[in-house]
């Protein structure tokens, strides 16, 4: 595979218009860009308690016992706050414990990261003022996980808006009158999400399939709406996404926006469906972007029959009336233009890589990760992933593979291919610096097959490159 990946240069992927982790630290917003939220809000609002229907905890522990992963944040002085199974108020020794533990081992000048048994593997993370801790019967990509939860946490409330509350409230506060409602809605969301959806626990975005030429135009008309009302120094990004994939994207030339940044974003509408109706209007702190303050999103649909939803994110919480103006126009363009008819089709059909193409009956699904790009291509489910349990453990398979590769370099430096058979399917995984690739094959299938499979496969995703990655480049004058 090495000529065809290094020296033929067809490695697709698209460009790299999102940050990567490296980047992320460089391109940070200053401070002073960016709202503080805390300082307008040192009294949060005071939402009316939602009372549980009543569930005996005999219930409760049968529940614990028979989901496969649970995840739960605390306080650092104890409080619940969030338990993905729900009725964290019943399980409060629980989460005493969990605290327990993770002050006693710091008491010894150290950290506990983990906690490992048979079938069971738990996983913390200490970020003050919050705990976090997963308890999972598969061991994949736990740390990773917490992070993921952590960012979506702090999307709603900003590290410093965090430290605040508990200066002007105490240790005391119940942190869950600012979460509940669209706070728990959108870490249910998270966590589910990242057992649907490679992309997230690849660290990656998908990208909507869709001629380049649409796509091309549709970013075009952002940036070019946006450039000639000068108001560019207060308008960060323009982004469009449908069916939680990314459409077309502009930006600032000297910012870039973190995959796990707009999965945040992509939660935050798919979350709400009033923004289906009414244009919306939402505080927004993204966390590798800047963690301290708040940016501010306009938010709206395309188009009433559409899942195309148009963000338009600014540093000014006074943005909304001339935001407002700016997607009516870019609205108007798009429904005045030829590319009109075939961008509805796309985003209402997308079709996924079909695998007939590659001319492969052995090649039953693959996922592709550009981690140069943060872009992930994946082929559409097929015989024989027909339901949605097999469907999932395709899925827990790829994050058990992903999670292996992160860690080989540790103790198998340059491992550069896996070929793994089992009793239903074979695996071959082709890793390269620039991409990742994992393909799953019959499990009959021959070596040498899987090889010329996957030599076709890039061949073919390079040829479409312009259609399942993105390529399109167009930022706003600044």
């Amino acid at each position: 595979m090495k000529d065809i990946e290094e020296s033929d240069g067809i490695v697709p992927g698209g460009r790299q218009t999102l940050a990567t982790s490296e980047s992320c630290a460089q391109l940070q917003l200053p401070a002073s860009e960016v709202e503080n939220k805390a300082e307008h809000d040192d009294e949060p609002i005071e939402e009316e308690d939602e009372l549980e229907p009543e569930v005996s905890d005999s219930k409760i522990l049968e529940m614990l016992n028979t989901l496969p992963y649970h995840v739960f944040v605390l306080s650092a002085y104890g409080k619940p706050i969030f338990a993905s199974a729900g009725h964290e108020d019943r399980m409060c020794p629980l989460f005493a414990l969990v605290q327990a533990f993770v002050h006693k081992v710091e008491s010894w000048k150290d950290n506990l990261c983990s906690i490992d048994a048979p079938n069971l593997h738990v996983r913390f993370s200490h970020r003050h003022p919050l705990i976090l801790c997963i308890a999972s019967r598969s061991p994949f990509q736990l740390t990773n996980q917490l992070d993921v939860i952590y960012h979506q946490v702090l999307s709603i409330l900003s590290k410093t808006q965090l430290k605040k509350v508990y200066e002007i409230r105490g240790e005391n506060y119940d942190i869950r009158k600012m979460l509940r409602g669209d706070g728990d809605k959108s870490l249910s969301r998270c966590i589910s999400a990242w057992r649907a959806d490679p992309a997230i626990f690849m660290s990656g975005v998908r990208v909507l399939p869709m001629a380049c030429s649409d796509r091309e135009f549709i970013a075009s008309t952002i940036a070019s709406t946006v450039n000639a009302t000068k108001l560019t120094d207060g308008v960060i990004f323009g982004i469009v996404i449908a069916h939680r994939q990314l459409v077309a994207y502009v930006r600032m030339k000297r910012y870039l926006l973190a995959p796990c940044d707009l999965h945040i974003l992509i939660n935050m509408v798919h979350n709400n469906s009033a923004f289906r109706h009414v244009e919306g209007w939402a505080p927004i702190c993204l966390p590798r972007f800047n963690n301290q303050g708040f940016l501010h999103a306009h938010i709206s649909y395309l188009w009433d029959d559409s899942d195309a939803a148009l963000l338009l994110i600014s540093t000014s919480r006074d943005m909304f009336y001339p935001l407002s103006m700016i997607r009516n126009e870019i609205i108007g363009k798009l429904n005045g233009s030829k590319h009109c008819t075939s961008i509805r089709e796309s985003i209402h059909r997308p079709i996924a890589f079909e695998l007939k193409q590659i001319g492969c009956p052995d090649l039953w699904h693959f996922i592709y990760n550009n981690t140069s790009s943060s872009q992930v291509c994946s082929s559409s489910f097929e015989k024989p992933f027909v339901s949605r349990i097999e469907r999932a453990q395709l899925i827990e398979q790829y994050n058990g593979l992903h999670h292996y590769i992160q860690r080989r370099d540790s103790y198998k430096p340059g491992v550069k291919t896996l070929f793994i058979v089992k009793p239903s399917c074979t695996v071959y995984v082709v890793i390269n610096p620039s991409y990742e690739l994992y393909c799953t094959f019959s499990p009959l299938v021959q070596r040498s097959t899987t090889v010329a499979c996957t030599e076709k496969l890039i061949k073919a995703l390079k040829k479409e490159e312009g259609r399942f990655f993105y390529v399109v480049t167009s930022n706003f004058v600044n």
